[in-house]
């Protein structure tokens, strides 16, 4: 009689403490969410700076129409594979 006691015991504390454990996690999540949007809404730091991808408070002016924009440029004349790795063949599609 006194294992299955202790067996039921220990079923309803571990299913209380999981119950417990939950509504404990949701309130955390809950306010990291709160203090990450109060921290984004002020405008300023490193929270804004990350999630903005480092552009700042800076709006980019929107390009005109039919002109493109080129970053970044590759040397044509460089190869892009090591040299120690083997032939590189460069496919071209054909339609």
């Amino acid at each position: 009689m006194g294992l299955i006691k202790f067996i039921l015991v220990a079923l309803l504390v571990f299913y209380l403490l999981g119950w417990i454990g939950r509504l404990l996690f949701r309130w955390w999540i809950g306010r990291l969410q709160r203090d990450m949007q109060k921290k984004f809404g002020e405008g300023g730091g490193t929270y804004y700076r990350q999630y903005t991808w480092g552009r700042g408070a800076r709006p980019e002016k929107p390009a005109p129409e039919g002109e493109v924009k080129v970053s970044g440029r590759v040397d044509p004349g460089r190869k892009r594979v090591n040299e120690k790795v083997g032939d590189y063949v460069d496919y071209e599609e054909v339609k």
